[in-house]
């Protein structure tokens, strides 16, 4: 871009489309250097988080598929005019401060966010699998004795301590790096009160350093990596269910995915297949166009009657994402 069009690639993206009357609500992420919300190019009027955008100019809509990048393709797409009126459009806010990219403030520092710091959860010791017994509620969940080794899912059972994890599944956390116990996320298998939630994490474990079942895929020898793909889904359970159909899959501990895991995915495989729960897939879309900006992503909807990718027979999924 020629140098008369500086001033215009200082404008603050979110401060253009409050002019061009979409001042959201916006949903702020990373600190405020990224904001989803409403669509302003299809108009969506359901889907609160289809449409996300950076303060560098970055958007995606992953609703009507619309990109872009800059506030000048921004205004081309939103009141679609030509590069000309565009530019006539924005000159005419050059200067002003409240069109000045937040970002490009000197007083804000970007890597200011606890980025989960690059530091690493820290190792976890415990004794849960000294007290593993045969668990009737995994059997019946159709899950084999291999794949509940390898993952070191079980269900514990100590009644001389008083713990709350008494009679709870475990599923043991792999550090991605190395594959270091970092904690073990318990699945309440009784009756769900607030007292007793259906899952728990360990004390301080930061969910958003590592994938379930990242280290598995990453410690297998058998493939060759990077994969061609990999299955992003919401439950650990999912993730141990495409196992055993041979399909690897990891799980972000839910529907929501960090910037830490994005980075695994990219070192797992080329391409992702995100499949989300059906209650959960318009919150997760906003997640789409992120991991699209860094890999090639598919995201089909699940098929009628199939709430959850668990639920899945293998020529289903390989069907419904177009892997063969």
């Amino acid at each position: 871009m020629p140098d008369q069009y500086e001033g215009i690639r200082n404008l603050s993206p979110i401060a253009v489309l409050a002019h061009l009357g979409f001042d959201g609500p916006w949903k702020a992420r990373k600190g405020g250097q990224e904001h989803s919300g409403k669509c302003p190019i299809h108009g969506s009027q359901k889907n609160n988080t289809a449409f996300s955008i950076h303060e560098d100019g970055r958007y995606a809509c992953f609703s009507c598929g619309a990109k872009g990048k800059g506030c000048l393709d921004l205004v081309m797409a939103v009141k679609g005019v030509g590069f000309k009126e565009a530019v006539e459009f924005l000159q005419a806010y050059v200067g002003s401060p409240t069109f000045v990219a937040q970002a490009r403030k000197p007083e804000i520092k970007q890597i200011q966010e606890p980025v989960e710091q690059a530091t690493e959860n820290p190792p976890f010791a415990s004794t849960y699998e000294k007290f593993q017994v045969e668990s009737a509620w995994l059997t019946a969940r159709g899950f084999t004795k291999d794949t509940l080794d390898l993952y070191k899912v079980f269900e514990y059972r100590n009644d001389k301590r008083r713990s709350q994890y008494n009679g709870s599944v475990m599923l043991r956390i792999s550090r991605y790096s190395d594959g270091e116990c970092v904690g073990y996320l318990s699945r309440n298998i009784g009756e769900i009160t607030p007292e007793k939630p259906k899952y728990r994490f360990p004390a301080n474990f930061r969910k958003g350093l590592e994938l379930y079942g990242a280290w598995q895929i990453k410690n297998d020898s058998r493939q060759v990596q990077p994969l061609r793909l990999i299955y992003l889904v919401e439950s650990p359970f999912a993730v141990l269910k495409f196992a055993q159909l041979g399909l690897p899959a990891v799980s972000p501990f839910g529907w929501s995915v960090s910037s830490e895991q994005i980075d695994i995915l990219r070192s797992l495989a080329r391409g992702v297949v995100f499949l989300p729960d059906r209650n959960k897939s318009e919150e997760a879309g906003q997640y789409v166009a992120e991991l699209a900006h860094v890999m090639w992503v598919k995201a089909p909807a699940l098929p009628l009657g199939c709430d959850d990718p668990e639920h899945l027979d293998e020529k289903t999924i390989r069907s419904l994402t177009g892997a063969s």
